[in-house]
């Protein structure tokens, strides 16, 4: 056989290895929230998902181990105890808890509060997104569930996230920020999402959405940036298997007196009413200057 024809073939077969590894996973369905969240924390999506057939591939699989033994050893190791102590000690408990300079630390603020009807996170994080995965390549979606476990060593080994590690791992894939990791905190212990919406606060604290149709989020919601507010968020409405509705609001936002002033986020936190109130690795800032 000629050269040529040799160089022909031979670019033929790259050109189809590249087509393969850069075409959509699937079809554009839409998949939940709950069934994207579910997908990945490495468990098992509804059978009638768009993303069940990309949970029989070898790399979720793999991803699905990982995150078995990371959270198993999570839970044998401390959130087992940190629930028993909340059972014996934390027994007056308000309906709204608190968690400043918390990131996307759902894990322990549901561990030690498991009852409370809302949650209120709030940290430096970006607040982000995930796109429908089932449109993305193989090659994309197995860059995020990578990310998603280098973003999730540390708070599975020391119990708590490292902000300047965090800015590096939120900011790239397709599926960035803190709202892929509240998806897998919430899925893992075994909550059922029901919405999710983008949210901002204007000065006096009053809640403003960000949503509108036709957007790249999950489901029709996507965020939009409103310059008028600093502090950014979402909101997540999820429950306990059939337990009542509670809802997870995580905002982006700066919390030293510089930022707090204006941000709104103070005046919202005083219309939810008396709170748990919950600081655990950040605890040090609050002795340093700027956080009166």
């Amino acid at each position: 056989m000629p050269a040529t024809m040799h160089n022909m073939i031979a670019a033929a077969l790259v050109a189809g290895v590249l087509a393969l590894t850069t075409l959509p996973a699937r079809s554009a369905e839409i998949a939940t929230a709950d069934d994207t969240a579910r997908f990945l924390a490495g468990l098992s999506p509804t059978p009638g998902s768009p993303l069940a057939a990309l949970s029989k591939d070898p790399f979720w699989r793999l991803h699905a181990r990982n995150f078995d033994s990371m959270f198993g050893r999570e839970e044998s190791t401390s959130l087992s105890k940190v629930r028993a102590f909340s059972r014996e000690h934390l027994t007056d408990k308000h309906d709204t808890m608190f968690y400043m300079f918390s990131g996307p630390d759902f894990l322990y603020a549901t561990s030690f509060f498991p009852g409370a009807s809302t949650y209120v996170l709030a940290g430096l994080e970006p607040v982000g997104d995930v796109p429908q995965l089932n449109i993305l390549s193989h090659g994309a979606i197995e860059e995020t569930l990578q990310n998603l476990e280098r973003s999730l060593g540390t708070i599975l080994s020391y119990s708590f996230f490292i902000t300047r590690n965090m800015r590096t791992q939120l900011s790239s894939g397709p599926a960035h920020g803190t709202v892929p990791i509240l998806y897998v905190f919430l899925a893992r212990t075994g909550k059922t999402i029901h919405d999710v919406s983008f949210v901002s606060l204007d000065e006096e604290g009053n809640l403003q959405s960000l949503s509108e149709p036709g957007g790249k989020g999950i489901g029709k919601n996507a965020p939009r940036i409103a310059a008028s507010s600093a502090a950014k968020g979402v909101k997540i409405v999820f429950s306990d298997g059939n337990g009542p509705s509670q809802t997870l609001y995580y905002f982006s936002t700066n919390l030293g007196d510089d930022g707090v002033r204006k941000s709104g986020f103070l005046a919202f936190c005083a219309k939810l009413g008396p709170a748990d109130s919950f600081i655990k690795s950040a605890s040090y800032l609050l002795h340093n200057g700027g956080f009166n």
